[in-house]
C-alpha cells in the first residue's frame, strides 16, 4: 500500500519477467492469482491456500469475564505485525471515538520491525485518551494466540492488503466472530452478516459503524459467535495433499 507508482511498476515488470518464465504458477489466494493472471494474461495459475495449525483447530471453552473485575467488558483482539499496511492507526483513532463503551483490545504483533510506528501507535492511543485499555502483546508464539484467542470476544482485522490472510483463517478456526475489511480470502473465511461483518478497504466508517454496534448489542456479538462455531477451516495437511497434487499433476509427462 505504501508504494509509488515508479516503484509498483518496476515491480510489476520484474513480476511478470518472472511470470513469463514459469510453466505454471502457485499463488496462496485468489488476489495474488488474479494479479498473475492480469500480469501475464493465459498463464496457468492454481490457487493453494494455507492451512491453520491444529491448535487453532481446538475448540475452547470460553472465559466470561472480561479483563479485572467489574462490569463485562468486550475484548477485542488484532494479530498482525505493526506495521503501516496492517491499519492499526485508523483502528486506534476509531476507538479513541468509542472510549465511552466497555471494550479492552488486546494487539499481537511484532513491534521491532519498524519500531518508529510503534512508538507512534502509543502515543496516539495516550491522545486519544485511551492508551490504558490497551494491551500490546508484541509477538507471540500460536498456542498463545490461541489461547488469547479463546479469551477475547471478537477480531478486528482493520488490514489494508493481505495476499490470503492466514491470520483471517486462524480466528475463525478457533471460533472468533471476526470484524474485517475485505482482504484476502476474507470474503471466504468470513460469511458477512452470519459469522463476522466486513467492509470495503477504507471503509472506516462503515467498520467504525459495525464496531459500535457490536459493542453496545452484545446478543449480535454472541449470534456471530455461534455462527463462527459451525465454519469449516482446513488444516495443513490438507493444504498439502492440494500442494502435493498440483506438484505431481505439473511433473507429469505430455
Amino acid at each position: 500500500p505504501r508504494l509509488d507508482a515508479s516503484a509498483r511498476a518496476a515491480l510489476q515488470e520484474a513480476e511478470r519477467r518472472s511470470l513469463r518464465r514459469a510453466d505454471r504458477v502457485l499463488a496462496a489466494g485468489a488476489p495474488v492469482a488474479d494479479a498473475a493472471r492480469a500480469l501475464v494474461p493465459g498463464a496457468t495459475v492454481h490457487v493453494c491456500e494455507p492451512g491453520v495449525a491444529p491448535v487453532f483447530l481446538q475448540r475452547r471453552p470460553r472465559a466470561a469475564a472480561g479483563p479485572g473485575d467489574g462490569a463485562p467488558v468486550t475484548r477485542l483482539l488484532t494479530a498482525a505485525h505493526l506495521l503501516p499496511g496492517k491499519g492499526h492507526a485508523h483502528l486506534v483513532d476509531i476507538l479513541g471515538d468509542l472510549r465511552e463503551l466497555a471494550w479492552h483490545w488486546h494487539v499481537v504483533g511484532d513491534d521491532g520491525v519498524e519500531p518508529a510506528l510503534a512508538r507512534a501507535l502509543r502515543e496516539r492511543a495516550g491522545r486519544a485518551g485511551i492508551g490504558s485499555r490497551i494491551t500490546w502483546h508484541g509477538a507471540l508464539e500460536q498456542a498463545e494466540l490461541a489461547g488469547l484467542m479463546a479469551r477475547c470476544d471478537l477480531f478486528v482485522f482493520p488490514s489494508l492488503f493481505e495476499a490470503y490472510g492466514t491470520v483471517l483463517a486462524e480466528a475463525a478456526a478457533a471460533g472468533m466472530p471476526v470484524l474485517s475489511t475485505r482482504v484476502g480470502a476474507a470474503g471466504d473465511l468470513v460469511r458477512h452478516g452470519v459469522s463476522g461483518l466486513l467492509v470495503e478497504v477504507g471503509d472506516w466508517g462503515g467498520l467504525a459503524g459495525h464496531l459500535r454496534l457490536l459493542l453496545l448489542e452484545p446478543e449480535r456479538l454472541a449470534a456471530l459467535r455461534g455462527n463462527a462455531d459451525a465454519l469449516p477451516v482446513r488444516g495443513w495437511e490438507d493444504a498439502f495433499r492440494e500442494f502435493r497434487a498440483i506438484c505431481e499433476d505439473t511433473a507429469a509427462p505430455g
